[in-house]
């Protein structure tokens, strides 16, 4: 019997050598069956992509398993934004790309209030896969008015991924002064479940700029050992979601810009045709009691300090300096306002045009395409409502340079 005893204060401590080497190799083991575990779901996904690209579930885009795979693939953009992904509306870009009818199709990445914070960290967390990759990054336009901040942290919580946000954290995927700025944003909502101490930590320490900063990435290790079964799960549960679902069929056509654009007119003024702001009929029906009109330049001054003074901002040039920093090759879309309601309720067009201007020198810095559709502001079917979800007529101008993006013929 290989034993060891050792005195200690009188008495004598029994290390049973074998117990301790059978331990150490049953846990090898069980890294080794997860590890291969992992390997064989990637796998099975990687041939499941067809299937995959269109559609819209939570592990989709707060995993690794969805966005890594798609990335992989040159004929499927994948397409950020919130909810005017999930809003069922003729021309979507899921549904219009979903045959490759151009020969690419079209990934939707979000949820509901997905905020570009958020986006920005889930990108972050795969580095260097987005290196030289195209991407589409859909913004909506009223985040950046500051008039909607009531329920940001619990929106927030509800979307932080702690796999992504430690991936970001531990393996040190972007500059420092970045990571510090984005553990800040993060840490003023403090979203970071109870079960993730060692994650709640480096981000305080990051949020603080605290003396072992430095240290932090020497506990990459400690954290893949800790999410190892998180990762195998998340290709686990991607897989079983796509297993299910017929690759669609794949036609190539010819496609009409304009009559495509005209047929989603058409379509938007019957769909709001009890009111002359383009809202949805729907819409204006249960709501248009809290819609008041106001006196024109009315709300001018209160529209324009909350939008300088709008926290997503900041957000914003985290996400588009988290862009550049892994190398990414993304197309901004920035919804435009719905002027003829803003001009409704008082905010004058000057006001407006000072959004905008706001907004390009945010994000002329990066030096992205970037289409914020100024030129929309004043037509009252490119938006089905008063914020931001696109009408069929916004999806199919979305559409067209979308196509033209892919195919590098974007002016």
């Amino acid at each position: 019997m290989s034993t060891a005893a050792e005195p200690r204060g009188g008495l004598a401590v029994v290390v049973s050598y074998p117990h301790l080497v059978s331990g150490v190799v049953a846990i090898l083991l069980f890294v080794v069956w997860v590890i291969g575990d992992l390997m064989l779901e990637r796998a099975r996904l990687q041939s499941r992509i067809a299937q995959l690209a269109p559609l819209q579930f939570t592990e989709k885009w707060k995993g690794e398993a969805a966005p890594r795979a798609l990335l992989t693939h040159s004929d499927v953009l994948p397409l950020y934004g919130s909810s005017e992904l999930i809003y069922d509306m003729p021309n979507r870009a899921t549904d219009f790309f979903s045959a490759y009818p151009t020969g690419f199709t079209v990934a939707p990445l979000g949820d509901r209030g997905y905020p570009a914070l958020t986006m920005a960290v889930g990108i972050a967390s795969l580095g260097r896969a987005f290196a030289g990759r195209k991407i589409v990054v859909s913004l909506s336009g009223t985040w950046f008015l500051g008039d909607d901040t009531e329920h940001d942290a619990t929106t927030l919580k509800a979307h932080f991924s702690p796999l992504q946000a430690g991936d970001v954290i531990f393996y040190r995927r972007l500059p420092s002064d970045l990571t510090e700025r984005m553990a800040r944003e993060i840490m003023s909502h403090d979203p970071v479940p109870r079960d993730f101490p060692m994650l709640h930590a480096a981000l305080g320490c990051l949020a603080r700029r605290c003396n072992y900063e430095r240290l932090i990435p020497i506990f990459a290790p400690l954290w893949a050992m800790r999410t190892l079964l998180l990762r195998t799960e998340d290709y686990r549960h991607v897989v079983q979601a796509v297993e299910h679902h017929a690759p669609p069929r794949q036609r190539t056509e010819r496609v009409d810009w304009g009559a495509l654009e005209w047929r989603g007119d058409s379509l938007w003024r019957l769909e709001s045709a009890s009111n002359v702001l383009g809202i949805q009929d729907s819409i204006w029906n249960r709501h248009k009691k809290q819609m008041p009109a106001g006196d024109a330049g009315s709300r001018d001054t209160a529209f324009l300090a909350l939008m300088e003074k709008a926290p997503k901002w900041t957000d914003l040039d985290i996400l588009l300096a988290t862009l550049k920093a892994v190398d990414a090759r993304p197309l901004i879309l920035n919804s435009p306002l719905k002027g003829v309601y803003w001009e409704y309720r008082g905010v004058t067009a000057a006001a407006r045009q000072r959004y905008y201007r706001h907004f390009d020198s945010v994000a002329v810095r990066y030096g992205f395409p970037t289409v914020y559709f100024q030129e929309r502001d004043e037509d009252p079917y490119f938006l089905s409502e008063s914020r931001s979800h696109l009408s069929s007529k916004g999806w199919a101008v979305y559409d067209r340079i979308i196509n033209a993006f892919q195919h590098d013929s974007l002016r």
